[in-house]
């Protein structure tokens, strides 16, 4: 699929985000939006001096390490961008259990909302997980949308993903994401309508971090759900940057205190699964020292449709 969000109605093509850091953290005024964006109506941080919308994504398919060769693990770690110790074969991990996170995030009271795409349902051991997660009053859940249900509108077998983590986790869900490269603003925020979300993570991008457009708040779309746009996934921090940890420090705290500038009201997407590596473990503790050093505050999307 073509992604058409490049020259979208919503979203001018030059103001399409460009890889240089310094210009990505820019956002722009609230004034400045309002007359690009006259079809939109954004939301600012009211709880705090910014706020961030925790999220982590869930989507890989069950995979354990230890039942493969190391030979094929060593590959797939790498076709899957894992960050493996070559030298010590032995520290591969089992990728299927986000307790490292969950346990952290937890211990200091950080709320989550975890995307749970459909093709992890199928293993019992993930969905008795599941519901262990549920007695955590921090974490709620979303649903990692397909992207070929939205391109193909497959409305009917979408509703019945929903129904099905709604039966797993005894509670409504309102919040989506799909894959990035193929998020189109018409016809996600359509679909999203059409199956019962009330809220989408979608405008931002996986290789990248900043304000996507210039937009540092969520916003109502014309299709009665509300975009909390991305302003940092994980993956762009150690995948695509390649930076130290000292140099993605400075970024975040960057992006932070620019986000407390404009009292922003933006989300964070970090993959779970990743967070069992030490690299990426320590990328996340940086992001909440950093949130904490400039006065903001994590929610989740649960608490964001209560606030606004």
């Amino acid at each position: 699929m073509e992604n058409s969000l490049w020259t979208s109605e919503f979203f001018p093509y030059q103001l399409v985000q460009m890889h240089f850091i310094d210009q990505l953290l820019k956002p722009l005024p609230l004034k400045v939006l309002k007359n690009i964006y006259s079809n939109l109506h954004f939301i600012e941080s009211t709880e705090s001096d910014f706020t961030i919308v925790m999220s982590g994504d869930w989507d890989l398919p069950y995979l354990t390490f230890k039942e493969l060769s190391i030979k094929t693990a060593l590959r797939m770690g790498k076709k899957l961008g894992f960050f493996v110790d070559y030298s010590d074969p032995s520290k591969l991990y089992d990728t299927t259990s986000p307790d490292r996170l969950i346990n952290y995030i937890s211990e200091i009271g950080i709320p989550i909302t975890i995307f749970i795409r459909a093709n992890i349902l199928r293993k019992k051991k993930i969905v008795n997980y599941i519901k262990r997660l549920v007695q955590n009053k921090l974490i709620d859940f979303g649903y990692h949308v397909e992207p070929n249900f939205i391109v193909k509108t497959k409305y009917d077998i979408a509703i019945k993903i929903v129904n099905n983590i709604e039966q797993i986790i005894n509670e409504k869900i309102i919040a989506g994401r799909n894959h990035t490269l193929y998020f189109d603003p018409i016809e996600t925020w359509s679909f999203y309508s059409k199956i019962g979300l009330k809220l989408s993570s979608n405008l931002g991008f996986n290789n990248s971090l900043g304000f996507p457009y210039g937009i540092p708040y969520a916003f109502h779309t014309p299709y009665e759900v509300i975009e909390v746009p991305q302003v940092l996934m994980d993956v762009c921090l150690w995948r695509d940057l390649h930076a130290d940890i000292y140099t993605i420090k400075r970024i975040i705290e960057k992006l932070c205190n620019n986000m407390k500038r404009v009292q922003a009201l933006a989300a964070v997407n970090f993959h779970l699964d990743y967070a069992n590596y030490d690299y990426q473990f320590k990328i996340l503790k940086e992001l909440i020292a950093s949130v904490k050093k400039f006065k903001g505050i994590f929610i989740n999307f649960n608490y964001l449709l209560k606030i606004i």
